[in-house]
Parts: C-alpha cells; structure tokens; sequence
C-alpha cells in the first residue's frame, strides 16, 4: 500500500528518499552522467518517474526498489532525449517529458514510453520553446511549462 501523504527526495549521491510517517525508504538510482534529476512526479499508484537530464532518459520506480529506464537512452522502442528536464503525468496515464538541449520541445508519451507526439520547437516564436524547464498540470488536464529562458 502507497503511503498517503509521502515526501520525495533525490539527493546529489544518486537516492530516492520515500519518507512518510511509515519510515523512510532509500532507493538507488542508476543515474549517468554529470548532473542530478531535475524532475521527479509520483503516479496515484506510487509509481515515481524521474527525469534523469544528463542520462538522457526517464527512470520508473515501481514498488519499493525496481528501477527501470521508461523511456529514453538504453531502451529501443521508446521515445529519445537528448536532456528531459522534467516529467508529469496526466490523468490517462501519459507521460509528459519537458526536453532542452538543441531540440527544445515538450513530448508525449504513451504509457508504455512510446512518442505520441511532440510539441513546440526550438526558437522564440509563438510555440517555440528556449528550454522548456518545469512542468505542472492543473486539475482541467491542462499541461504548463515554465520555458527558462
């Protein structure tokens, strides 16, 4: 059973920290590269989604302690990055991924981590993205990305 209030943290050694008043579990997390997750969101059923940025890839705990890579680097059927910075969810299950690095773009996934679609570009026009940062998603189902710059 999910804990119903649960606090998530991703530390600079590479856990996630699921601490609610049951206890504190500690996860391990594969993460590549340079940099840290900047994008982490929990799924009504617990499941969490992280946006390793500099892995290029999105990471799926399942339960306590399964780690897997949802989409992205290492996993041929499903969508690629070149950085996700963050992730959301919407109510069906699809995944929304904010993308930055040369192909700046918000992307769509199915549930399985197959694209749906993209949207926006790279550029400063109306659409256009300089690097898509933050996500939300309001209670409508309508998604809301924080563009840094």
């Amino acid at each position: 059973m999910v804990a119903s209030s649960e606090l998530l943290v991703i530390d600079r050694s590479g856990r996630l920290q699921r601490i609610s008043d049951s206890g504190t579990q500690v996860v391990e997390l594969p993460l590549v590269g340079r940099g840290y997750p900047t994008g982490v969101v929990r799924a009504p059923d617990g499941t969490v989604f992280i946006a390793d940025t500099h892995g290029g890839r999105i990471l799926r705990v399942q339960g306590n302690r399964t780690v897997d890579v949802f989409a992205g680097t290492g996993v041929p059927e499903s969508a690629q990055f070149v950085t996700p910075s963050d992730v959301a969810l919407l109510d069906d299950g699809r995944v929304v991924v904010s993308v930055y690095g040369g192909d700046d773009h918000v992307a769509v996934l199915l549930g399985d981590g197959t694209l749906e679609r993209t949207l926006g570009s790279s550029g400063e026009a109306v659409g256009a993205f300089r690097r898509p940062q933050a996500l939300a998603v309001n209670a409508a189902g309508m998604v809301w990305v924080a563009d840094a710059c």
